[in-house]
């Protein structure tokens, strides 16, 4: 029988060999709570059947054959990360969830920061538009606080207006609008002139609302910026909306409308005198 007996271990031994144990047990919970549940291949699979996808539709999102993709979920070839960026991205699905087989956990701070911002941009929304319903307005506050600004300030006016004219188009900003298509711009394809046009006007009819248009032109005349900004601000003040663009030679006027009928009818009287003086002219 050994008469050999261990040392005693002083307090600071014990210290530094408890200290070590707890390092390794954070490490564990670490690696648990951030390291991947599984392969990227059974990462992926696992995504598509939570999120109730088939295999076709992946495929199709990520824009490749259905052969390669079963090759990728089955571990048989190597998922490019481009790929798994593009799929995340139109999938709009945090990239941890396929690479790591859960989303990335959640960091306290950064959520109060983001609801605190959220709820600012809410409330600049409702002095902003205030004809914008709570809908729209939480679509577009989560669209601002989602998004990545490219190092400005989220909360910027311009980058809120952004994020609007993004959801809603031209609803909230119809000075966005792109001038109607010209006929003489089509020579004699007038069947795409028509196609384009129909295109332009139901883009007009969703966004802004019911309109009455009408084609004016007349000859191009010094100043023409002017009086377009004079014809604006008129038609604006009887309630309507217009849109003055150059033409080649011509000025072309738009007359969009939404509200009542007396109102239309004044705004049209409106901008056809101011035709007519200005055709006198020419």
């Amino acid at each position: 029988m050994s008469n050999y007996k261990f040392m005693k271990r002083s307090k600071s031994d014990l210290a530094a060999a408890e200290a070590e144990l707890e390092a390794d047990r954070e490490q564990e919970a670490e690696q648990m709570r951030f390291g991947p549940a599984g392969s990227v291949h059974a990462n992926l699979k696992q995504f598509r059947i939570r999120n109730g996808y088939k295999k076709q539709d992946l495929a199709q999102i990520m824009e490749i054959t259905p052969r390669t993709y079963y090759a990728y979920e089955e571990g048989k070839r190597a998922i490019p990360s481009t790929a798994l960026v593009k799929l995340a991205a139109l999938t709009r699905c945090d990239l941890n969830e396929i690479l790591l087989g859960r989303p990335a956990p959640s960091n306290q701070q950064s959520i109060r920061k983001s609801v605190d911002d959220l709820n600012a941009t809410i409330e600049f929304l409702h002095a902003a538009y205030p004809k914008m319903d709570l809908a729209t307005r939480l679509e577009v506050a989560c669209f601002v606080v989602k998004s990545d600004w490219q190092n400005t300030v989220r909360m910027h006016p311009e980058n809120i207006r952004e994020a609007v004219k993004v959801i809603t188009r031209y609803r909230f900003h119809p000075e966005e609008l792109h001038a109607p298509p010209c006929r003489e711009d089509f020579d004699e394809r007038q069947d795409l002139y028509e196609e384009a046009m129909a295109e332009w006007e139901g883009i007009v009819e969703e966004d802004i609302g019911k309109k009455v248009s009408t084609d004016m032109r007349w000859p191009k005349f010094d100043g023409w910026d002017e009086m377009a900004s004079a014809i604006e601000t008129l038609a604006q003040a009887c309630g309507a909306q217009v849109y003055c663009s150059q033409k080649y030679q011509y000025l072309n006027v738009e007359v969009q409308k939404r509200a009542n009928s007396p109102e239309k009818t004044k705004a049209l009287h409106i901008i056809a005198d101011i035709v007519e003086k200005l055709t006198d002219r020419g």
